[in-house]
């Protein structure tokens, strides 16, 4: 069925999209709360943090 593959493929995406959006508010607040603490660099959109850094 063409019709339930390009269901199954949107809605795939949209999951996707919907948790990295979610994670990348998370870890952002997350490292503005911590980086006051731990002097921890702001994380730059687009540019992943050094591992660890966050933590």
């Amino acid at each position: 069925m063409i019709v339930t593959r390009w269901c199954v493929v949107i809605v795939t995406r949209w999951c996707v999209v919907i948790v990295t959006r979610w994670c990348v508010v998370i870890v952002t607040r997350w490292c503005n709360v911590t980086r006051y603490r731990y002097a921890v660099p702001a994380i730059i959109p687009g540019v992943r943090a050094p591992p660890g850094a966050c933590s």
